[in-house]
């Protein structure tokens, strides 16, 4: 039996000099194992990864109505803002302010919006990597897209809402490095091609 080189998440299982001289005895029930206690492992986490994930889609489709359909809004809010404010040099700031937004708009509507939209589909992608990574961290699928979908979370802002997927993402890679949880990916890698699937 030739070795998968993408087994080297076995470094460090105990049985791995009997794997390598080809003995199968018990090999079904040892992945089986070693999978449940790595899918206990990797559950929590991966489930707040899907969760921020899915939180952060939603904030980035209610930030999209403003800052790309209609971003006379977001001078509309700030005037109403400073109108509550006392008079003052915080308040003719806060106006001035609003007075070169909506020059900019009229200006630049078009790019405007596209640079909006670039930035929240920067955001909806992270979002989205997250998730996935958060599904495949899950099911013991895919080691490489839970690894994309932790890291993905770790960067401030780019998951969830401001950092929330921070925490999150840290968890998951913490989870994500342990040799019993890699060992139970490779496991169920190689369980996915044997003829008896469990």
């Amino acid at each position: 039996m030739s070795r998968d080189p993408r087994d080297d998440y076995y470094d460090n299982d105990p049985d791995r000099a009997e794997r390598e001289r080809g003995s199968d005895d018990g090999r079904s029930e040892r992945d089986s194992r070693v999978v449940e206690k790595a899918r206990a492992k990797v559950g929590a986490p991966g489930m707040f990864l899907i969760l921020n994930g899915l939180f952060g889609l939603v904030v980035v489709a209610v930030l999209s109505v403003p800052l790309v359909f209609q971003p006379e809004m977001v001078v509309k809010a700030g005037r109403d803002l400073a109108v509550q404010q006392p008079p003052g040099p915080d308040r003719q700031n806060l106006e001035q302010q609003m007075d070169e937004a909506e020059k900019e708009i009229q200006q630049n509507r078009t790019a405007l919006q596209i640079k909006n939209l670039v930035q929240l589909g920067i955001l909806a992608l992270g979002n989205l990597l997250a998730i996935v990574g958060g599904f495949r961290m899950r099911g013991l699928g895919s080691y490489g897209l839970s690894m994309a979908g932790a890291i993905a979370s770790l960067i401030p802002i780019l998951t969830g809402c401001c950092c929330t997927g921070t925490v999150f993402g840290l968890w998951s890679l913490i989870v994500l490095l342990q040799p019993d949880v890699k060992a139970g990916f490779a496991a169920r890698r190689r369980a996915a091609y044997s003829p008896d699937r469990y």
